[in-house]
């Protein structure tokens, strides 16, 4: 579980460091009363924090038996399946971490704490009825995704209540765009994944066919009409300078 903590740590300060650029923003906009644009800033921080940790997640979560094997000498058992399944649990939590800074923007959290901290507790009693019936290790990882996918439902309700966040722009903007990215970009790393043998050669090529895929989509599926125009704008300035 250190490992696996330790590799998810690892990849999640990618996407770490642009929520920290967008954080202070979302409460910026709040504080001045534009709650549309802090709705926004939140919705346009979960779908790229998302897919900045996927970016690197997705190619290492097919490679991760090499990967892991390269790093230590003796793998401890279990280490592949919980190294999986911590960085599906942090890429559920990214579905809906911009709504986090947003719920704490607007304020009289009491309620909102009191609730969540209750559903990832769960994960204690949960995780003691799994192991009582003789499952393996890694049940209570499944159980904690399962969790997190409650907790980021209650986030989505909860802001709707607190800021009347559009549930269904929500699931338009940001969900549905991340399922689609993440379906094509899952499906083009299964080519070199069985086509390939395991090892060096395999590792390059997917993870080059993944991120081409990915950025493809991305721009393809995964952005709004005004984000394209201002990534559009912003090569132009570049390439202008």
């Amino acid at each position: 579980y250190a490992i696996a903590n330790q590799v998810n740590g690892q990849l999640y300060a990618f996407a770490a460091n642009m929520l920290k650029a967008l954080g202070p923003q979302i409460m910026k906009s709040e504080g001045s009363g534009d709650r549309q644009r802090m709705l926004n800033l939140s919705m346009v921080a979960s779908k790229y924090g998302f897919y900045l940790l996927a970016f690197f997640s997705i190619p290492l979560i097919f490679e991760m038996p090499f990967v892991i094997n390269l790093w230590l000498n003796k793998v401890p058992n279990n280490t592949i399946i919980f190294c999986r399944l911590v960085l599906i649990a942090t890429m559920c939590n990214m579905i809906t971490v911009g709504l986090q800074t947003a719920i704490q923007s607007v304020g009289n959290i009491k309620l909102y704490q009191t609730v969540m901290g209750s559903l990832l507790l769960l994960n204690l009693p949960v995780g003691w009825v799994l192991f009582k019936f003789g499952n393996p290790p890694y049940a209570i990882l499944i159980s904690l995704i399962i969790i997190e996918l409650i907790a980021g439902s209650f986030r989505i309700f909860f802001l709707k209540l607190k800021a009347g966040l559009s549930v269904i722009e929500y699931i338009n903007r940001v969900v549905m765009k991340i399922i689609i990215v993440l379906t094509i970009a899952i499906s083009g790393a299964l080519i070199p994944f069985y086509l390939l043998e395991q090892g060096f050669t395999r590792l390059i090529v997917l993870s080059l066919f993944s991120a081409l895929l990915f950025v493809i989509s991305i721009y393809s599926f995964g952005m709004d009409k005004k984000e394209k125009v201002q990534i559009k704008e912003w090569i132009q300035l570049k390439f202008n300078r």
